[in-house]
């Protein structure tokens, strides 16, 4: 390593001699950052999971019923669930009001307390009866005013004004019903209930066409399942407005009301919607990995030289350089992980991070509203026919934790190419007369001394920090979500969790055994297995406090240096990171 001088600096004459000059660095220590965790999604069906939190979602409803937003809110509808309701704007994706109380919303005093609780079905009168709406709840219904904003009709029994329905079908109301908009339906609704459709006609009362409900599959040729029945149903808009959207647990399709067919395959609600997630619950299980990142410095490194004066013999000189930065003030653009623990810092990483996950991820990620830097999950659910055969090969929480560690490198990659970009320097060598110094430049200045009898030419060159880096798996719990409602818990807790969340205890059983058969197989970063799992009790495992891991690197002078830290290093990684120290060489003497 070259000397470290102060001024004034003394030359030698000999060829290749370096100075070393501290503009405003400071060193400093190894130092460690704690990332967000990262979430390992067990691919659970929802078929799993207790009914309570979201389980069995093909018939679990995401919301007790759906209103258009008629000529008020147009483009929008309205949700309802319980005694509250919430207003979606379709164009843009977004909940722009809510949660509102029912009886705030619809008509105050006027709304019976029976329907305050909560409604089961709603309906639009449509373009022709914009200034209509009616509430279903067991066997009455109310309508409501748009007009005179207040309930004009009702609490009455449904059968005595709804003659449509021959019997008792509509004795407890529609499951779901929304207005048709076809000029040859003007006025008309779709009732849907169970696995029948019936059309109804608002401007005479009666049915349109058919005396009797008909099997949904003889009138609109729906995807399974939901030729069984529907949730709710709404319109798409702009070059969607004839799109009719249904819903059935977490999944929707679209239907062309034009052309008579499916226009959009079924799919999860959040992916076509993602504005409503908060709507859908969508149970699922996660391994909870903490991970530290924890940097140690390697060597310093000159980049290229550049030029410097000519010193005469026997003769001193004054002279500035200035290390011209960015006007950049934003840390995270002037900062890393590598020689920072700010904060800020830390979270531009783990945001980046997450993106890399976003990136990978097969379609859009459901939000699960649990803090994570990184989201995974297994290839093969848990409990499919191909879980046991395919996790052993690939696909498993090691494949995710491999993911992961690339993600953290790809981070920390781009805040040191981000951060070179805002350091690049350009180094201008000027006579002791300089005197203005910019708030956005280093600057140094030395007298050079140069006591032989010859002329020595000078270089000098920006130096480059090199830091090595390792993720380390510092612990493992486990968290229930639903994105509603979730729960982290010890892995000494793992029962507890199964039991109150999932269906069987054959499912309970199962879980368990694979989750302990991956925490004894973790590769770590020389893809040797490592068992993270300390038993306390029978069957009862929490992660290892003792675990330790080894590390060796070449330190500057060449020896070797091994690193013993709690956890199991995943991955090590090296990077340069331009610094604001400055090296200078004598050339050559003549």
């Amino acid at each position: 390593m070259p000397e470290v001088t102060s001024p004034p600096i003394q030359l030698t004459g000999q060829e290749n001699k370096k100075y070393l000059i501290n503009i405003a660095h400071d060193r400093g220590e190894a130092h460690s950052v704690d990332l967000a965790p990262c979430l390992i999604s067990l691919n659970l069906g929802s078929s799993v999971f207790n009914a309570d939190c979201g389980g069995n979602s093909d018939t679990a409803k995401m919301c007790d019923a759906v209103l258009d937003g008629g000529a008020q809110h147009p483009d929008s509808v309205w949700f309802f669930r319980g005694e509250d309701c919430y207003l979606f704007n379709v164009k843009t994706g977004k909940v722009e009001k809510g949660p509102v109380r029912l009886t705030e919303q619809w008509g105050g005093p006027s709304f019976p307390l029976i329907f305050a609780s909560g409604i089961e079905a709603a309906l639009w009168g449509g373009p022709i009866f914009p200034n209509i709406v009616y509430f279903f709840k067991g066997t009455l219904y109310i309508r409501f005013s748009v007009a005179q904003q207040k309930v004009d009709v009702g609490p009455t029994p449904i059968t005595q004004d709804w003659t449509t329905a021959r019997g008792n079908w509509m004795t407890d109301g529609p499951g779901a019903a929304v207005h048709a908009i076809e000029t040859k339906h003007a006025g008309m609704v779709h009732l849907f209930k169970g696995s029948e459709y019936l059309r109804h006609n608002l401007n005479n009362g009666l049915s349109d066409s058919m005396p009797k409900p008909i099997l949904i599959q003889e009138q609109w040729n729906f995807p399974e399942p939901f030729s069984k029945g529907v949730d709710f149903a709404f319109y798409g808009v702009g070059t969607e407005s004839q799109i009719l959207f249904f819903f059935r647990g977490d999944q929707c399709f679209g239907y062309d009301t034009k052309n008579s067919k499916v226009s959009l395959a079924p799919r999860p609600i959040f992916s076509r919607f993602p504005g409503l997630a908060q709507f859908v619950c969508k149970p699922q299980l996660f391994l909870v990995e903490s991970y530290r990142m924890t940097t140690y410095y390697g060597d310093l490194t000159p980049g290229k030289l550049t030029d410097g004066p000519d010193i005469g013999p026997g003769s001193e000189d004054t002279f500035t350089v200035r290390i011209k930065r960015t006007t950049e003030t934003d840390i995270t653009k002037t900062s890393t992980v590598l020689e920072s623990q700010d904060q800020r810092v830390v979270n531009d990483l783990n945001e980046t991070i997450k993106e890399s996950s976003s990136d990978t991820a097969s379609e859009e990620k459901y939000d699960y509203h649990l803090e994570s830097s990184f989201e995974g999950e297994l290839s093969v659910g848990l409990g499919s026919t191909d879980a046991n055969a395919s996790l052993s090969v690939n696909g498993g929480t090691n494949d995710v934790r491999k993911e992961f560690s690339k993600a953290a490198e790809k981070g920390v990659t781009k805040q040191v190419q981000n951060t070179s970009e805002n350091r690049k320097q350009t180094v201008d060598t000027v006579g002791s007369s300089y005197k203005e110094v910019n708030e956005f430049e280093s600057v140094w200045t030395r007298r050079i001394a140069n006591p032989t009898s010859r002329t020595i030419s000078l270089a000098y060159a920006q130096l480059a920090q090199e830091y090595i880096t390792l993720v380390i798996l510092r612990g493992v719990k486990l968290a229930f979500g639903n994105g509603q409602t979730s729960e982290i818990v010890e892995l000494s807790h793992m029962d507890k969790l199964f039991d109150k969340y999932l269906l069987t205890p054959s499912d309970r059983e199962k879980a368990k055994t694979w989750v302990f058969k991956e925490l004894q197989e973790v590769l770590d970063h020389q893809g040797s297995p490592r068992c993270i799992l300390k038993e306390i009790s029978p069957k009862r495992y929490q992660f290892d406090p003792a675990l330790t891991s080894k590390f060796t690197f070449l330190r500057p002078d060449g020896s070797q240096k091994e690193i013993s830290t709690e956890g199991v290093i995943m991955s090590q990684a090296r990077f340069n990171q331009l610094t604001d120290l400055m090296v200078l060489t004598e050339v050559n003497g003549s």
